[in-house]
């Protein structure tokens, strides 16, 4: 059985929270989206087509955190980032549709499923405008 993924439905996410993780899960579940795990140093970043990136990016790997970074200058994406480390040695995207949050603060966790599911919601009102 394959697994398809879309910009509508998807989640990427490439971290190592435990406690984010089950939320995460619990949050796609009720928004019926599915979350697409990247693997570290792999491209998946820029692969898999997602509405929405929650990334550690100690995790994602320096070398795919800089082939993403070209991508998203490339192709002018502004797809929501949300990013959960504290490195400063890694520049986030250029564009402004970036969330930075610290996992190492306890609301943190709150905050970003409350950011998947406004990002969500806008999408949806963004396609009814479209209609």
């Amino acid at each position: 059985m394959t697994t398809s993924y879309s910009t509508s439905t998807t989640i990427f996410a490439q971290f190592d929270n435990q406690e984010l993780k089950i939320q995460l899960e619990k949050c796609a579940t009720e928004m019926h989206c599915k979350i697409f795990w990247g693997e570290t140093s792999s491209p998946d970043i820029v692969a898999v087509p997602y509405f929405i990136s929650i990334i550690d990016r100690n995790i994602v790997g320096i070398e795919a955190w800089k082939i993403y970074l070209e991508y998203k200058k490339e192709v002018k994406d502004d797809t929501p980032c949300i990013i959960i480390d504290n490195t400063k040695s890694l520049k986030p995207p250029a564009k402004s549709n970036v969330h930075h949050y610290s996992i190492d603060d306890k609301n943190s966790i709150p905050q970003i499923i409350s950011t998947v599911k406004e990002v969500k919601n806008f999408m949806k009102g963004d396609a009814y405008a479209q209609a």
